[in-house]
């Protein structure tokens, strides 16, 4: 009991001011103490909340418009222009970093669609970067006019190799349609990315880059994808 009304009086305030002092004088006491508090609980292991300090960061881009529609082509084509792109900087790359990038958006066919290839990139250019996964080449009904699709895609740090040069990288993801509007043959809805032997690629995270959704198709005629609204988020 004496030592914790030592403590107590080494913590004794003297007030005697005007109000606004002694309630500044009070706070800058409490505030003194978090630090050490702090320390203590970490100690004592008690804050374990989620497991320890992790976090998940919603970052920009933040769109206030739909972004432009895009012209699908024989070549992989971006959904969401380079700027802005979802960037991510070398100083960022840590082991078991994650991003994680949710698209909702619509989709137009012509009377040739020929087949879709949804594609995970670390690029900052059509059909650039690092191919990280590909689906299945998935035919496209033809003559649709925007139907709504969601596309989620992953990608994980395993290691960041020698000076980053070397990185290793797993993407996975899924591309969504409605089923009703047949965007593509129900047996194939889902599309899985990869859409076989999920694997680490090895890329170069030296350099500034970032997680990029692209399409292609092998068609004849001019469809069109839009993506309405965009998340990206930093995990860990």
């Amino acid at each position: 009991m004496s030592a914790l009304l030592e403590q107590y009086e080494r913590q004794a305030v003297i007030l005697g001011g005007s109000p606004i002092e002694d309630l500044l004088e009070l706070s800058r006491r409490e505030a003194a103490q978090w630090k050490p508090r702090l320390a203590e609980m970490l100690a004592r292991g008690e804050l374990m909340a989620l497991g320890g300090g992790y976090y998940q960061d919603t970052r920009p881009p933040f769109n206030q418009a739909l972004y432009p529609s895009v012209t699908l082509a024989t070549t992989s084509k971006m959904l969401v222009p380079t700027n802005p792109n979802t960037a991510i900087q070398p100083s960022e790359w840590t082991a078991g970093k994650k991003y994680v990038v949710t698209m909702w958006g619509q989709a137009t066919t012509a009377a040739t669609p020929g087949n879709l290839t949804v594609e995970v990139r670390l690029a900052t250019t059509d059909a650039g970067g690092t191919l990280l996964a590909t689906s299945a080449a998935v035919a496209l009904t033809a003559s649709k006019t925007n139907i709504t699709w969601v596309l989620i895609a992953k990608l994980q740090c395993f290691n960041t190799g020698s000076g980053g040069t070397s990185g290793s990288l797993i993407a996975t993801g899924v591309f969504l349609p409605d089923n009703a509007g047949l965007l593509i043959p129900a047996a194939n809805n889902p599309m899985l990315l990869p859409a076989s032997a999920p694997a680490a690629v090895t890329a170069d995270l030296s350099a500034a880059s970032g997680l990029s959704v692209q399409w292609k198709r092998s068609g004849s005629t001019a469809e069109t994808a839009q993506v309405v609204t965009m998340d990206f988020e930093a995990l860990n």
